[in-house]
């Protein structure tokens, strides 16, 4: 999904689609795989999911239908697109709802820090309108996306076993491992994060979900740490309806004292 990538109005996104029934590790090799371990009474047994993206390649509404004079802007991974899960499952639909509030989804399965940042500076640059608040879901900081649309790092395509890989594909390992050790990835990211202060004046909650990152290398402000996934998303991979809906509630929490 990630080779799918493309330039729409200088955002970042995938392909306008409707009626997709599977996306980015939901897909239908797992689904079936799915069908014959799950119980009979599994949730997404006989609850179809359609991925939708809007005009920029968005799991959202489009952004010509925001109301931006009552509007919040998420921005993630595949954890905030909701890969796996139903739209009207996905945290930030849900934090929606709670809070009576229009949002926009940046968040894009299976991209990084780099294009994170890329679009969300790209957002904060075109709407004049900002929006009361950003939820921050961070991938792991040392993925990051390549020119030829492939994805380097954790959750990329490197295994143990990389004897097979090519010169070239060696060598961007390599890269990786080393800028890891010297903590260039955690550089990078701790640059664009102030790099988005200074352009927003509005609260930044940042969200981890589990197994993304560890939670001793940060002590950041207004950081929300989700501690277990409660259950698993379609995909049998990320979270799921349940985890979502908590991840929202705690985002609430933390917004009652900041805003």
């Amino acid at each position: 999904m990630i080779d799918n990538l493309i330039y729409t109005d200088d955002f970042i996104g995938f392909p306008k689609n409707k009626n997709i029934s599977f996306s980015h590790s939901d897909n239908e090799i797992n689904f079936k795989a799915s069908l014959r371990t799950k119980p009979m009474d599994w949730y997404y047994r006989d609850n179809p999911i359609t991925y939708i993206r809007n005009s920029l390649g968005h799991r959202c509404k489009d952004i010509k239908d925001i109301d931006f004079n009552n509007y919040f802007l998420t921005t993630g991974c595949s954890n905030t697109e909701g890969i796996g899960l139903h739209l009207e499952d996905t945290y930030p639909y849900v934090l929606s709802k709670k809070l009576n509030c229009d949002y926009y989804n940046l968040g894009l399965g299976g991209t990084g820090i780099d294009i994170l940042f890329y679009n969300l500076i790209t957002w904060l640059c075109k709407v004049k309108q900002k929006p009361k608040f950003v939820v921050l879901q961070n991938p792991d900081y040392t993925r990051f996306s390549l020119k030829e649309g492939s994805t380097i790092g954790k959750g990329g395509p490197w295994i143990a076993d990389n004897s097979n890989l090519s010169l070239a594909d060696q060598s961007k390992l390599k890269f990786f491992v080393l800028g890891d050790e010297i903590k260039y990835f955690e550089h990078q990211y701790e640059m664009k994060k102030k790099m988005i202060k200074n352009i927003i004046d509005v609260p930044v909650i940042d969200v981890y979900f589990p197994g993304i990152i560890s939670t001793e290398r940060f002590q950041l402000e207004h950081v929300l740490f989700l501690n277990k996934i409660i259950d698993k998303a379609r995909d049998n991979s990320h979270s799921g309806r349940l985890t979502n809906k908590e991840i929202s509630s705690q985002i609430l929490d933390k917004l009652q004292t900041l805003l």
